[in-house]
């Protein structure tokens, strides 16, 4: 009766840790080590709305401009943008304006050649006014960073990965023919739906919570097997059979599965992510000059979507590889090792 109590109490002690926390203080005991806290991840931040805002230069419309358009059913258009309210459209309101410009002056067969000049050159913009739309707003930036403590919501992956697949297709609808004021409304319900899920930045949040766990499991995976090996003879021991149950238990029973339910970029709603952002992107050259606003973007796209260690995902990945290694040489040496 007494056992059994202290198990049940140490079971009690131990509901309040995650996954990742039991394993590493499991662990820590098996190896007879002293864990360390998990450190707390800095996450690079999306590059400020101040710093990402192409400006474009205003083509202003003359008054026999506007008598010209007004043949072409735009001179309400032209006169609400010119209006109090129109000068402080937000950066979607303009895109929409824009698009709805250019094809109205496109589809009129009245059109001059000054303002067959003003399409040309505001068609070759649409791709830097929804560039601005998509990044410039509140909308990207609470989608891209992780959610504060209290505000923390279950992600509707499914929800998001919709959002991104209409926005994508709302950005190469505008670059066939237009968009219209419905489409609009459409586009900003998705932006609303991405600000508020901060599904993007959750998902670098858990890798990067998760490649903290597992790198500072392997530092202390690969000092044991220096300094307190599982076996010295190549036959298992009693400290070998610990440690196996350890990675069996607490590691492939708990930690794996949440490594394997993480998002990768090459799939569901990460990867339609990255389609949209690339179609955004490559619309953005005028001239073949793409702008700096865009090569910043692009950059810390590639800062969290990289393969490469120095990047979000890529040092998550090279953590799960590192750590796997490391616990096949700790007990592939005892002959402990699954499979082995």
């Amino acid at each position: 009766m007494p056992a059994t109590f202290m198990v049940l109490a140490l079971v009690a002690c131990d509901t309040h840790l995650s996954n990742s926390e039991r394993y590493l203080q499991r662990l820590a005991n098996a190896l007879d080590v002293a864990p360390t806290p998990v450190a707390t991840i800095d996450l690079t931040r999306f590059p400020a709305t101040s710093s990402l805002v192409i400006k474009r230069p205003s083509s202003k419309i003359n008054l026999l401009e506007f008598l010209e358009v007004n043949r072409c059913n735009l001179g309400s258009l032209v006169g609400a943008r010119n209006s109090g309210l129109g000068r402080v459209h937000t950066a979607s309101q303009r895109w929409l304006y824009d698009t709805q410009l250019v094809a109205g002056l496109l589809a009129c067969e009245e059109s001059t050649p000054a303002l067959q000049a003003l399409a040309t050159s505001r068609q070759a913009e649409l791709g830097i006014a929804a560039f601005n739309a998509l990044f410039t707003g509140a909308e990207w930036h609470g989608f891209v960073t992780p959610a504060l403590a209290e505000n923390l919501l279950v992600v509707d992956e499914g929800g998001v990965e919709r959002a991104l697949l209409a926005l994508t297709a709302l950005f190469v609808s505008a670059e066939l023919g237009g968009i219209n004021s419905e489409a609009m409304s459409e586009f900003e319900g998705h932006l609303a739906t991405l600000r508020f899920s901060a599904a993007l930045g959750e998902q670098r949040r858990a890798w990067a919570v998760q490649s903290e766990t597992l790198e500072q499991a392997t530092r202390m995976l690969l000092s044991a097997l220096e300094t307190n090996p599982a076996c010295r003879t190549g036959t298992p021991t009693e400290a070998g059979k610990i440690r196996q149950s350890v990675f069996q238990q607490f590691y492939v029973a708990g930690v794996q599965p949440e490594l394997a339910g993480q998002g990768q970029p090459d799939r569901g709603w990460l990867r339609a992510l990255s389609a949209l952002v690339a179609s955004v992107v490559a619309g953005t050259a005028v001239d073949g000059v793409v702008p700096p606003q865009v090569e910043q973007v692009e950059d810390w796209h590639q800062h969290v979507f990289g393969e490469h260690p120095a990047n979000e995902y890529g040092r998550w990945k090279a953590a799960i590889s590192a750590h796997s290694s490391a616990w096949q040489r700790q007990l592939g040496i005892c002959g402990l090792m699954p499979g082995i």
